[in-house]
Formats: C-alpha cells, structure tokens, sequence
C-alpha cells in the first residue's frame, strides 16, 4: 500500500497533475481492477459448469449497454460481485425456461429503448458527476445501443442465443429502473 501510495505521488509530480486528476485516475484503475476480476471468476465458473459460450454472449450483449446506461452500483466488491453474480445467472436461466412470442419480446425491446432513454445513464455514487454534455452523450449511446437491438429483434426473427440477448436487455432496463430510482437528484453537473 506505501508502494501504491509513492507511485501515486510520483505520477502526481512528474506530470502535475491534480488532485482532482489523481482521484479520477485512481478510481479508474479501481474499476478496472475490480470489473476484470469479476469478468475472470465468472468466466472460470460459467466455464466450468459448461456455459461459457452463453457467458460470452451475455457480456458482449451487456457490456456496450451498461457501459454507457449504468445501473445499481455497491459500495463492496463482495455485494456487487454477489449482485453480478445472481445478474449474470439469471438471463441464462430465464432464457432457458422462458421464451416469450416474438411480437412480445419486440414490443418489450420497445419500451427498453424509451426507458434507457428516460432513465439513462445512472452511475456510481462514488464516480464523480458527469457534466450535462457527457451524460447526454451517453444517454444516446446507450439509447442507441438499445435501438439497435430493438431492430434486429425486429427484423430477424432467429438467431443464435436470441432468448438470452432478449433477457439480458430486459433485465438490463428493470435494473436501471431501480437504480434510477434509488439514486434521486441530479447525477451530472451543471454546465
């Protein structure tokens, strides 16, 4: 941790940074470090029990997503990896014995693309306030993102895992419901 903490100061001082800068730096690399080994020991596990292949998918389908819209975010790495845990379970299961018609899950994607627009982007508590221009821009990233697969599910009808993409984007929007509602007030700063 003293080793961590002199780095710190030597990056500070060679490139003069401030500590403003210092506390966006250091909390970038604490995402990184944690959302990568959440991304390995789900991938052991999901590899493990034989359904990588689903566990691949999911990720490519939620991380464009999420990046850009949020959700629920904790306080611990061992609450947030136990609530990404059950997330990530979840779809794979709900894929498997739920399979809803095809005009459904299309009128569904409907409302996931007017609520990301809605409710987009919630983040962390922790990471500092986005200004309005950043937060409108990732509100229409991920609105975007969330219209595009509105028009695939739209226009083609099967395709590989389509049950499992279907859930994860559902999931996806009921999460940032509540996140949104959990988080009051404005998430971004006035410009």
């Amino acid at each position: 941790m003293e080793a961590q903490s002199a780095l710190y100061q030597k990056i500070q001082t060679t490139y003069d940074f401030t500590d403003f800068e210092m506390q966006k730096m250091n909390f970038t690399i604490s995402v990184i470090k944690y959302e990568f080994s959440k991304f390995i020991i789900l991938g052991i596990v999901f590899a493990l029990v034989g359904l990588f292949r689903e566990y691949v998918v999911l990720m490519l389908t939620l991380i464009p997503i999420r990046t850009f819209s949020g959700g629920i975010h904790f306080n611990h790495f061992s609450s947030c990896f136990l609530f990404t845990a059950i997330f990530i379970a979840l779809p794979v299961l709900l894929s498997s014995i739920v399979v809803l018609p095809h005009t459904i899950q299309v009128i569904i994607l409907a409302a996931s693309v007017s609520i990301t627009y809605l409710t987009g982007p919630v983040t962390s508590p922790k990471r500092l306030p986005l200004q309005y221009g950043r937060y409108r821009t990732y509100r229409l990233i991920s609105t975007g993102i969330a219209l595009i697969w509105f028009f695939v599910f739209a226009f083609a009808r099967v395709f590989p895992y389509r049950n499992l993409c279907f859930w994860v984007i559902s999931l996806q929007t009921i999460q940032l419901i509540c996140a949104k509602l959990a988080r009051k007030g404005d998430i971004y700063e006035k410009d």
